[in-house]
This record gives C-alpha cells, structure tokens and sequence, in this order.
C-alpha cells in the first residue's frame, strides 16, 4: 500500500534517522516512514488509517498529551508504545499542530526516537546546554536554541543519495522547505527573545520555527543551503513579525554544530535595528535634502551661463525661423533652402532642450539610482554646465581623459553634482588671475585595476594651511556669502559611492581635487545597461 502525498511530508522526511509520523485531527495515521517501522516494527502498509492511540501503553495518558496538543500546538514528552511483536517502548515524542496557508487546522506531526535517554520533562535548553544557563538567558541578546537533529540527519541521507546541489534540488522540491519550518523545533529562548516577539513568556517561543521566518519567508531555504553546505554560519539582514503582528528590521544570524561537536543544536541570534534602520533612512533624507539644496545653489552661481545657454539655441531659432518665412514668400518659395532651415531649427530645438533636461535633473529632487556609468560622459555632461563661464573667462580648460576607462556604478546625477562643484571652485579660483595663467585641468585614469581616479586642478592661489584639513566641514568657507557646503555634499557623495575625496595643494601654484571610485558594482548595482547621459543623446542625433 503506498503512502498519500501530505502536505509537507514527503521525500526528505524517508531519510530521517528518526520516526516521524504524520497524523490526522482524530488521529489517524496519514503518513508514517520506514524509521518507525524500524522503532515500532508496524509498516506503513499496516498503520496507515489506524488510529495511533492503538499504539499507546497508557490509554488515559495518550488522552491527556493529546489533548495538550490540541489546546497548545505543541507537544512533548515520554511515551511508551506496544510494538507489532507485543512489547513496549518507551520513546521521547515531539508533537506539533500544523495549520494551512488559510490558518486553518491541517495535521499533526510527531518525531520520535529511543536514541536519546528517557526524560521525565521537557529539556532544560540552555542551562542545560551551558554551565553559564542563567547568564544565557538574561543576557539582552535575543537567543534561540533550535534541535538540529532532524535537519542533520536528513542531509546526510541526502549526501547519501548522491545530493550534491541542495539548492537545486531545494527548487525542484519546494514542499520540503515547509516542512522543515513545522518539524524542526526550537528548545529553547531567552528573555530578550521573549521581549523582541512581544510574548508573555519564554516558553511561548518553544514551538516550530515557522514564525522566524514569517517576515521573510525565503530566508528558510537559504538557511538550509548553508546547513547543508557545512557553514560554520549565516548572516542575513531580514524582517520578523512578532506576535502582535509588528514588521522589525533584524540582522538573523545562524551559527550551526560541526562534525567534531554535538549535532542536537543550532543557535539563531536576532537582532533588531529597526530603530537604526530609520534613523539611517532619515540621514539618507536629509543627505538627499543638502545634497539638492547645494545643486540649487550652485545652479544660481551659474545663472547666468545657463541663461546664455539657453539663449543661444533659441536665437538660432529665431533666425532661421524668420529666413525660411522670407524664402516662403518669393515666387516661386526656395523649398529647397526651406527644408535646411527647418531642419538646423529641430536641432536648435533638440539643443535647447537637452540644456533644460541637464537643469531640470540639476535642480529636481530625487532618490539616489545606481547604475552602470561612463564616468567619461558624467564628466563631459559637467563641463556643458561650466562651458559659458569657461569661454568668457577665457579660461584654459584641459580634459585628460584615458581612453576605455571601465564603467563605475553611481548615481549620475549625484556623481555630476560633484565634478560640477569642483569646476565652479576651481574657475572661481582662477577667475582673477592675469589671462595667461587661468588654467584649469581635468585628469581620469585608472589608477590600479579597480579604481579610477579624477583629478581637477587649477593654478590659483592654492588652499592655505590652515583650511586644508577643513576643507570637507560642513559650513565651513572662505568665499563671501557662500553656503560651505559645497564640499561637505561632495564628501558624503563620493563616501556614499564607496569612494573618497581630498584636496591639496599642487606643487606649483593652486590646488588639487582627487575623486577616487571603485570600479567594482555589488550585486543589487551591477546590472547589465549603461545609464544614457545627454552626451549619449547628442551622439545619437549628431549621428
């Protein structure tokens, strides 16, 4: 007679060295595998649709636990069963009441074994565990202590089968998962582990450990692959649900036995910076509100660039515009000179409104995006912002910039904000100087096999002593009526793209500003497109 398919139960639960046997709501036997056989000597052929209670050596008392069960969730304790040969066992059984996805009552589950010695109570968790039990348990550390035995014994049958990829084979049995969310269960808890899910007691906590991973049910499965894999540890930034039904932030942290210890137990410490979490949300705010209000300010310094900006393109409109009405009205019309004068006026067009995107990005708040860049471009697209400036200043403006520079991973507009800063200080610094020295210099490279460097120097008057090392401070200036925080907002930029910055004085006359920025994008940032630019757009319509 083959077993049913039960939810949850399945092909791992064959391995188990244990016996572990499925039950319905009366208590009728519903899946039952080839460890009880061996423990009790009935096959599943024989137990399956008998009731288990026709196993129990003490009718009253199998009443009693059942009812335990029923009215708990969970169970535990010693038994005695009567074998198929006619005599008894006595066992330690552990019991749990599994419910569906609807919350509805689905089975029960028991995992029994002779293995252990018979206890007369519950086990004494992590006092019994450490000399140092009571330390444990008041230590302000949320812990758990959670039986490990099912779960090991289950992978070494696992290995046995030839088993080598458990993620796969994780995916094509996802049944498995859940059932190792119901059958393996915690020992133990501390206070604080009270404390984090909001519960009356320690003992509260003492059931499967489906309600770990209730906030982040994927984690299960990722937990079990490094089980399975013989880490010493996981570590994973989740989310739990307590028990009044509040979402936390946590950093969940497993920490499993090795071969040479005792394999009954893992330990799951959880951490909750929630509280952390939005006090690092609001920093980002205020960074992000900074950071916009110096993109403002710095696009007032340069009011009067971009109006000329936008006014060159637009008198070209007008020009051509008005040329082509006057060849519109000879007899016969020159559409043929029409035709060029409309098309130089859909380019002028097109260039007036790339100028008023590169201001509406500018000046528009928005959350940080990361992304592929070509820093090549980032740079470029700064130098349209300046590019007035530097011509009626008549300043010398030299871009240095390797060829095939790798892409970084940033936020265009953020990374833009800083080069644009350090031109503006570096043209304000060379501004007054006699026309032959106003010099400006921008220089990209890669500077080691995952890091690029920028460099932009002028030949100013340099950064007095003094100011050098509070050239980063926030409100910290020396231009009259100046913000100073110009490059406060670049430092926390490039810090926030795992890079730095520095300024110092060059070895002639000025100052220097070094960007450095990893090449190297983590998994989340490291996609596969390469974020446009403007420059990318005037490529495109510049053919």
């Amino acid at each position: 007679m083959s077993q049913p398919n039960v939810p949850g139960v399945g092909e791992l639960a064959d391995f188990a060295s244990e016996s572990l046997v499925a039950c319905d709501l009366d208590g009728r036997v519903t899946y039952w595998n080839p460890a009880s056989q061996g423990l009790y000597g009935w096959s599943a052929a024989q137990m399956l649709g008998r009731r288990l209670a026709e196993l129990a050596g003490d009718a009253r008392r199998h009443g009693e636990d059942w009812a335990a069960l029923l009215e708990t969730g969970s169970w535990e304790g010693a038994l005695t069963r009567v074998t198929a040969s006619g005599a008894q066992v006595d066992i330690w059984a552990r019991r749990v009441l599994r419910r569906d996805s609807r919350g509805q009552l689905r089975d029960i589950v028991e995992i029994g074994s002779s293995a252990a010695p018979v206890r007369t109570g519950p086990p004494e968790g992590l006092a019994r565990e450490h000399g140092n039990g009571q330390l444990i348990r008041h230590m302000p550390a949320a812990l758990w202590q959670v039986d490990s035995r099912n779960a090991g014994a289950a992978f070494q049958a696992l290995r046995a089968q030839g088993v080598s990829d458990i993620s796969a084979y994780l995916d094509a049995h996802p049944e498995l998962i859940e059932h190792a969310k119901d059958v393996v269960l915690v020992n133990d808890a501390n206070l604080a582990a009270a404390a984090l899910f909001r519960c009356a007691a320690r003992e509260d906590l003492i059931r499967p450990v489906r309600y770990l991973f209730a906030g982040t049910p994927d984690m299960a499965k990722r937990v079990m692959i490094s089980h399975f894999n013989g880490d010493r540890s996981y570590r994973e930034q989740a989310q739990i649900i307590t028990f009044d039904g509040r979402v936390r932030d946590v950093i969940f942290s497993v920490t499993y036995p090795t071969l040479s210890e005792i394999q009954d137990n893992t330990f799951i410490l959880i951490e909750d910076i929630t509280e952390r979490r939005r006090t690092e949300v609001q920093l980002r705010r205020m960074q992000a509100d900074y950071s916009h209000a110096a993109r403002i300010s710095t696009l007032g310094e340069l009011a009067t660039s971009i109006a000329h900006e936008i006014k060159q393109p637009l008198a070209a409109i007008i020009t051509n515009a008005e040329t082509g009405l006057r060849w519109l009205a000879k007899e016969p019309p020159n559409l043929e000179k029409l035709a060029q004068l409309t098309t130089r006026v859909a380019e002028n067009a097109r260039h007036a409104n790339e100028i008023l995107q590169r201001i509406r990005n500018m000046a528009t708040k928005h959350e940080p995006s990361r992304a592929r860049l070509r820093l090549e471009d980032v740079i470029l697209e700064a130098t349209l912002f300046v590019r007035h400036d530097i011509e009626t200043r008549s300043i010398d403006l030299a871009l240095d910039i390797a060829p095939d520079l790798p892409p970084i991973c940033g936020d265009r507009i953020e990374l833009q904000q800083v080069f644009v800063n350090l031109l503006v200080n570096a043209i304000q610094a060379v501004a007054p100087l006699p026309l032959d020295r106003r010099r400006v210099a921008v220089h990209a490279a890669l500077d080691s096999r995952d890091v690029v460097s920028v460099r932009v120097s002028d030949t100013g008057p340099g950064i007095p002593a003094e100011n050098l090392r509070r050239l980063f401070e926030g409100f910290f200036t020396t231009k009259e009526g100046g913000l100073g925080m110009g490059l406060a907002i670049c430092h926390t930029l490039i810090e926030a793209h795992a890079g730095t910055i520095s300024g110092a004085n060059r070895d002639g006359p000025g100052a220097v500003f070094e960007v450095r920025l990893p090449v190297s994008c983590g998994e989340e940032e490291d996609r596969e497109h390469i974020a446009p630019t403007s420059v990318d757009a005037s490529r495109q319509a510049n053919g």
